[in-house]
């Protein structure tokens, strides 16, 4: 490894490893304005320039384009390079507008910090500076293209990084445009990344433009909430609002990226209608009354009816610690109650199925961070992009460098351009999956049990698309599969199993991953295991049939659960709600208490891979107001009850309910929940250490030992169509849709079809879907690349009750009432679909 000096400094680095990223290793950052580690040196904006000595021969270099060798000299601090880093900051700041007091990139702008530093202060050109005219780019993102100084960052990313294709750069020399075609919302779901990127400002959030500077924020490590992956974020509060969030580097899950969901769907955390007091039967109260009135009301009905009469559940966006809480609550004189970790049976039982799958395989789990790393990787039963970006945007790094990438889903959104797609009825995927696995083991004479499953092509393609695959994993070394969860059936979920375990089998061990849903899905499915197997269905069923006389609801899509479920649920003796979304039940319920969000509590996650990371609160909303400085904010007086600080963390309320219906032990600490929740389990062993910021512990599932439950097969011979729901990038997940930028970016819901199936039903435009007794209408939109017998509808439409994956459904075609678009004209699906160039 080569041994170098770096400003009289000595290290060793890597091989390869170039002068920028030495400087880091010898504490001594070399300023950069175009280089970025994930996407490569191009050399662009000379800043990084370092003197080297070999052999006793010096020279000025670029340090992100020279690599080190051994016993190479650098040095920074040399007339030379520090002249040469004086007029590149001049040079850049010939046509720079001086707006920093109104830029919200003040404070870490790249170019405002390089241009103090060299003492550059003076313009000497009289001419006028060039400028340029700023286009629209949607909600998300404010343009302010004068401010460029031609990194070539955003375009790198965003077109060789992450694949869209709307936006680049045009023009020559000194007029180099860097936008679209022409205005309109950027396109791709990793947008909100070019804000990070822009070493100036000419790309900023509009959702925190000229609400801030980045000084007077607060700062937290934490998790995203929006979905499985768990991404590490910083999010920025100021007088307890949140303002922002931002990606927060962590190597073995997100990089430094971050998907537009996770960057911009906050706005529920500051929704006018959030519930912030308790209320007992609408009414406001004390925290003291209304604990006292939940946790008696309680213990009432238990005594008088039994505890298996009371039902306690959480749902997959609750922390681990919440999880925790509401077990321990069902001790004591609720021990017998009715306990459910999820508020979706459907849910529930696919994530048990793919706990089941990761423990039977016996195979390491994939990832975030090996996905990219992977020389042939199958994706299978998920629209990634959708339900996991950042998965997403890994599995494109794998073709990026080399890697083969396989798609079976039911309509490719992202991944096109890069991977070879095959689009697959989900009722068939079982049986490609099975035929796989024989090809595969049977060195490619395997039996052709999935030959009709790509519902496109011949059979003879479809033959030698699983040839090629077959053929690939033989020759793979680090070969991934990662498998959705929604659009598996109980024979896919074994059948997933089967494949992995046939490759580790012959000696080509696959990491093998699965989607689960929420932040919180693995933990909850975990705990599901732990208590028995699937309960949410027995639950709603009991409910329906008034087997049930009280319910405490911690953080549940109410809305998810159709009108029937909450006409039950209104009919209880008892009903107490956790949450801080607003929903109709909150001024129905015997007891509504606010909790807090996870920007402002602390808590565990555990991602889709079981990975548990913990996060800490950027809000501090129980503490008094230390200094009032915005009077339009806050009054002139200081008060110890500051706003916002009648919300808890939901582990801490469910603590005191315990408290209160006379339950032991003693209600706990966080600490002291998560040192009794390591203990009760080898699954949850060593959850007590990790900290907020640290790169987290990967659990093992194969301590549980779950069981799979009884999980139905899609029907694959229906005449008719089959509907599937899926999520989209924006607009479908529950959190991020409360955020009105969020809503109009993602245009309403469109359900998708076949050509064949739209010719043959007259669609054009609005349809009506029909399953049993309800219809809903709504738009349509034809997809060439979706299989024959195929409804898709994204998970955001509203239906009057829940329904199936897999429902028969009838579809038929409207007269259009009204044009529904999103922000550029265009209907909501657009911008995901179009934004890879798939």
């Amino acid at each position: 490894m080569p041994e170098i000096t770096f400003d009289g400094r000595r290290i060793t680095v890597e091989p390869g490893t170039n002068l920028v990223e030495a400087g880091l290793v010898a504490g001594v950052p070399v300023p950069v304005y175009c280089y970025q580690r994930d996407m490569g040196a191009v050399g662009a904006c000379r800043v990084c320039a370092v003197t080297v000595t070999i052999q006793g021969k010096s020279r000025m270099v670029m340090g992100c384009m020279t690599q080190a060798t051994d016993g190479m000299e650098v040095t920074t601090l040399d007339p030379q390079s520090r002249e040469f880093r004086r007029w590149v900051s001049e040079w850049l700041m010939v046509n720079h507008p001086h707006d920093c007091p109104i830029c919200d990139e003040g404070g870490e702008c790249q170019l405002q910090d390089l241009t103090i530093a060299t003492g550059h202060g003076i313009r000497r050109i009289p001419g006028p500076k060039r400028t340029f005219v700023n286009q629209y780019l949607g909600e998300f993102i404010a343009h302010e293209m004068n401010r460029c100084i031609t990194c070539y960052r955003c375009v790198r990313f965003y077109q060789d990084y992450a694949g869209g294709r709307d936006f680049g750069a045009s023009g020559s020399r000194d007029r180099v445009y860097f936008g679209r075609y022409e205005d309109g919302p950027l396109e791709s779901p990793f947008s909100g990344n070019l804000v990070e990127l822009c070493p100036t400002g000419v790309f900023t959030d509009k959702l925190f433009r000229y609400h801030s500077r980045v000084w007077d924020l607060e700062f937290s490590d934490s998790i995203c909430p929006h979905c499985s992956v768990g991404c590490a974020v910083r999010p920025g509060s100021r007088h307890r609002d949140l303002e922002r969030v931002r990606m927060r580097e962590n190597r073995a899950v997100n990089g430094i990226f971050l998907c537009d969901r996770g960057q911009f769907g906050h706005g529920y955390v500051d929704d006018p209608a959030r519930p912030r007091e308790p209320r007992l039967r609408g009414r406001a109260a004390s925290w003291e009354d209304a604990l006292g009135a939940a946790g008696g009301a309680l213990l009432a009905t238990a005594r008088e009816h039994g505890p298996q009469s009371v039902a306690l559940v959480a749902s997959e966006r609750s922390s681990l610690e919440t999880h925790a809480a509401l077990r321990a609550l069902a001790s004591g004189p609720l021990a017998g109650a009715r306990v459910a970790h999820f508020d979706d049976g459907a849910r529930e039982r696919r994530a048990l199925a793919a706990l089941a799958a990761l423990a039977r395989s016996g195979c390491p789990p994939l990832e975030q961070r090996e996905i990219g790393a992977c020389d042939v990787l199958l994706i299978a039963g998920a629209s990634l992009v959708d339900e996991a970006p950042l998965a997403a945007l890994a599995a494109r790094q794998a073709a990026r460098r080399g890697g083969r990438v396989f798609v079976w889903n039911v309509a490719e959104r992202y991944l096109g351009d890069v991977a070879t797609v095959t689009s697959v009825h989900p009722a068939r995927l079982a049986s490609r999956l099975r035929s796989l696995a024989g090809r595969w083991s049977a060195g490619g004479a395997g039996r052709d049990s999935g030959a009709s499953a790509a519902g496109a092509g011949s059979a003879d393609e479809d033959r030698a698309n699983l040839d090629a695959l077959a053929a690939a994993l033989r020759e793979a070394r680090r070969p991934g599969l990662l498998f959705g969860a929604d659009l598996l059936d109980g024979p896919a979920f074994t059948a997933a199993a089967d494949l992995a375990r046939a490759l580790a089998a012959a000696g080509n061990l696959p990491n093998l991953g699965f989607l689960f849903p929420g932040p919180a899905g693995f933990a909850a499915g975990a705990f599901a295991s732990m208590d028995g197997g699937a309960g949410s269905a027995a639950l709603l069923d009991d409910l329906a049939a008034v087997r049930l006389r009280a319910a405490l609801l911690v953080e549940c899509d109410l809305d998810r659960l159709g009108a029937r479920a909450l006409d039950a649920l209104r009919g209880l003796d008892t009903l107490v709600v956790l949450d801080h979304l607003a929903h109709p039940l909150l001024d129905e319920a015997h007891a509504a208490l606010p909790i807090e969000v996870t920007y402002e509590s602390h808590g565990i996650f555990v991602n889709r891979e079981g990975r548990a990371q913990a996060f800490a609160p950027a809000l501090h909303t129980g503490e008094p107001v230390r200094s009032l400085i915005d009077h339009a904010r806050f009054p002139r007086q200081p008060r110890i009850a500051p706003p916002g600080s009648g919300s808890r963390p939901a582990s801490w309320v469910l603590e005191q309910i315990r408290g209160w219906t006379g339950g032991s032990p003693a209600p706990r600490t966080l600490e002291n929940l998560r040192r009794d929740l390591a203990a009760s389990h080898p699954f949850w062993r060593g959850i007590e250490t990790i900290a907020p910021g640290d790169a987290g512990v990967l659990l093992d599932p194969a301590t549980l030992a779950p069981d799979a439950p009884a999980l139905d097969a899609f029907e694959s011979d229906r005449a008719g169509l089959s509907l599937f729901t899926r999520d989209r990038t924006l607009g479908s997940e529950l959190l991020s849709r409360r955020s009105e930028p969020m809503r109009r970016m993602a245009g309403p819901p469109v359900v998708e079809l076949a050509p064949g199936d739209a010719r043959a039903r007259g669609v054009d435009g609005r349809v009506e879907l029909r399953i049993g007794a309800q219809a809903i209408e709504t738009r349509a939109r034809v997809v060439e690349s979706l299989p024959a017998g195929v409804a898709l509808a994204p998970r955001d439409l509203a239906w009057p009750e829940p329904v199936a994956q897999g429902a028969a459904v009838e579809v038929r075609a409207v007269a259009s009432a009204r044009d529904e678009t999103g922000p550029d004209g265009r209907d909501g699906e657009s911008r995901a679909e179009t934004g890879a160039g798939s």
